[in-house]
């Protein structure tokens, strides 16, 4: 094997992470997790969605919902962090490069860092601003396993983010194949309309994990309906705002030319919210 990387060649042993299946394929499925005050929200539904998601495209990591958990855990502990993220991430290795390559081992890894709000902690409480300007959509239920939380699915993401970016905007709000709001570049989207709160079915796109914890704790009075949104529906919209486990739940000020403020329902929202994940806190 001859292998070149960063201006040098280098030896087989260097080259290893050249030979990952998972960098040439995107064969690899992760998972974030926010750590609050030392402690993992949500842990074992992220831990059953990565599971799951490795099974959907073919992985088959060592790995048992509780000694995935166990060592998520001491991740957690050993780094100190009182408020952080945690990426889990199940891939497949090398050597073989073939796009079937079943003789691969499957490996698994985890990173912990130091994490702020995504957007700033000012924007988190302002707004951010879409736009659906971006030129690639999501792919139809039946052309992409969109229930896997896969490296492959966030391609398209990050693309429609830096056009969003550079065109001025915070993120992308990306639409389905047929023209239907879809979701944020990582986040899900909801929006108030009528006294009712309604976000898009979840297909074609993921079912977040936040997504699940909001609709499960709405405030007293307020119905949340899915159901299959247009473009259109942006004008006629009171509120909006996104979730997702690095946005947490963050409005939206503006989406093109549409502007919202941060409406009663939104403040509520993020209120249960907060208190959900300071819940955990007072368990320890």
């Amino acid at each position: 094997m001859i292998a070149y990387l960063d201006g040098n060649f280098i030896t087989p042993d260097q080259a290893s992470i050249l030979s990952v299946h998972a960098l040439h394929y995107a064969s690899a499925v992760f998972e974030g997790i926010r750590i609050y005050d030392g402690q993992a929200f949500m842990l074992t539904a992220h831990v059953e969605r990565l599971l799951q998601s490795a099974e959907i495209i073919g992985l088959k990591p060592n790995l048992t919902l509780a000694s995935c958990t166990s060592i998520l855990t001491e991740t957690i502990e050993r780094s100190g962090l009182r408020n952080a993220y945690l990426r889990p991430i199940i891939f497949q290795g090398g050597p073989n490069l073939g796009v079937y390559a079943p003789d691969n081992v499957t490996r698994f890894g985890a990173l912990i860092w130091e994490w702020p709000s995504v957007f700033g902690e000012q924007r988190a409480q302002t707004g951010i601003s879409l736009t659906t300007d971006v030129p690639y959509r999501r792919a139809p239920e039946l052309c992409f396993p969109s229930q896997a939380k896969s490296s492959a699915g966030y391609m398209v993401s990050g693309i429609n983010r830096r056009k969003a970016e550079l065109a001025g905007f915070d993120d992308a709000l990306m639409l389905t194949h047929a023209g239907l709001i879809a979701e944020a570049s990582g986040a899900n989207i909801f929006m108030v309309h009528n006294g009712e709160l309604l976000t898009p079915e979840p297909h074609g796109i993921l079912n977040g994990i936040t997504r699940q914890v909001v609709m499960a704790n709405l405030p007293d009075g307020l119905i949340c309906r899915e159901c299959p949104l247009d473009p259109s529906d942006i004008l006629e919209a009171e509120e909006v705002f996104l979730t997702g486990t690095a946005y947490e739940v963050i409005p939206v000020r503006q989406i093109d030319n549409t502007l919202f403020q941060v409406g009663p329902r939104t403040q509520q929202i993020m209120d249960i919210y907060r208190s959900l994940t300071s819940v955990i806190q007072s368990k320890r």
